[in-house]
């Protein structure tokens, strides 16, 4: 089933509650004055650009006041459409998304699977392992509906890898990303001391940040659970994908 909605993670502690669906537009400005980079750029761009940002369904944008108001897939299709054109046509083409809409992380992990099924689609490159994952790559995940593991009633999340990831020890990783969200990952992250960062629906500092996560992965290499704070509790019962926005 076709997701027009933008389904995103809100909470992500002890204690926090939920996504909640919205319709998330992406204006006009998001594919004028592309920066160099790819998604990595972007995301630094914006990150270091940023004058105000908070975490919200209804996403809005705006390079002249360099204000960045949406939520984890917001973020990401908004940063696509100016980093990395193709793979968000693309993106746009194949999950029939319409104007003004984002796909949720449902339809993000979609896309991936289909490119690790090795389609032929234009601007997007598999992703083998964790291990090969890059700054700039994509990885997205969505929670079964009955999943005990789950934060709150979360859909599920999408990130920007800011780095390579780092091993833990076993069949561990950290990961530093870039995303859009409510909740911090750890006590390093941006959020906790950016005053740029407004309070989200949750009434904590929200919207874009850099923070660490951690991957466990299986014997092939591919994510078998997310930690929301590197080091922290493993969340299961989901489904990852991750891929490589290219030019």
């Amino acid at each position: 089933m076709t997701l027009l909605v933008a389904l995103a993670l809100l909470g992500m502690g002890a204690g926090t509650t939920s996504a909640s669906a919205a319709i998330a537009p992406i204006t006009s400005s998001s594919s004028a004055g592309a920066t160099a980079g790819g998604m990595s750029g972007e995301a630094e761009r914006e990150y270091t650009t940023m004058v105000a940002t908070r975490y919200q369904h209804h996403n809005r944008e705006s390079e002249v006041d360099r204000t960045y108001f949406y939520d984890c897939v917001g973020f990401i299709s908004y940063a696509l459409g100016r980093a990395t054109p193709a793979a968000w046509a693309t993106t746009r083409d194949a999950l029939k998304i319409r104007p003004g809409s984002v796909p949720s992380p449902t339809r993000y992990v979609s896309l991936f699977d289909e490119v690790d099924a090795g389609s032929s689609l234009p601007g997007w490159a598999a992703v083998t392992s964790v291990a090969a994952l890059q700054p700039g790559d994509v990885v997205a995940w969505y929670y079964d509906r009955g999943a005990a593991s789950k934060p709150g009633s979360a859909s599920g999340h999408a990130v920007v890898v800011g780095a390579a990831p780092t091993p833990t020890g076993g069949d561990t990783y950290s990961v530093l990303v870039y995303d859009s969200t409510a909740t911090a990952h750890g006590p390093d992250d941006t959020r906790l001391t950016n005053p740029a960062n407004e309070p989200g629906p949750g009434g904590r500092p929200s919207g874009l940040g850099r923070g660490t996560i951690g991957l466990q992965v299986t014997s092939g290499g591919q994510i078998a659970s997310v930690q929301l704070s590197a080091g922290g509790r493993d969340v299961r019962s989901a489904h990852y994908g991750m891929a490589r926005p290219v030019s």
